[in-house]
């Protein structure tokens, strides 16, 4: 339970550097929770979207990646959090890409 409280409190992260790596070496996957038109513009191949709004009523979506780490981005890292939190709090190991899009681009 404290380990549980922790990550709510405080919340994994994860580099861009470190987010390349756990992406090839398929111990992880990439969600986009940044609305459609973001998407449109740019984003990082083979990720999954689902807008933060949409989260909570589509976490069954991910429900095949619960034994793999997910790693959360969006434009700057704030929604990311938001939404590495809500997938935290419903079961799923996951981690907010520090720097946003960018940061995994780079």
């Amino acid at each position: 339970m404290l380990k549980y409280i922790k990550k709510l409190l405080f919340l994994p992260s994860i580099t861009g550097k470190k987010a390349i790596e756990k992406v090839n070496d398929k111990s992880c996957k990439l969600l986009d929770v940044r609305g459609i038109n973001e998407r449109k513009n740019n984003y990082i191949e083979g990720s999954l979207h689902i807008p933060v709004g949409e989260l909570k009523v589509r976490l069954n979506e991910l429900v095949k990646y619960e034994n793999q780490g997910i790693i959360v981005y969006c434009a700057s890292g704030i929604r990311s959090r938001m939404a590495t939190r809500i997938l935290i709090s419903n079961g799923f190991n996951s981690f907010n890409l520090k720097g946003g899009i960018n940061s995994y681009l780079k």
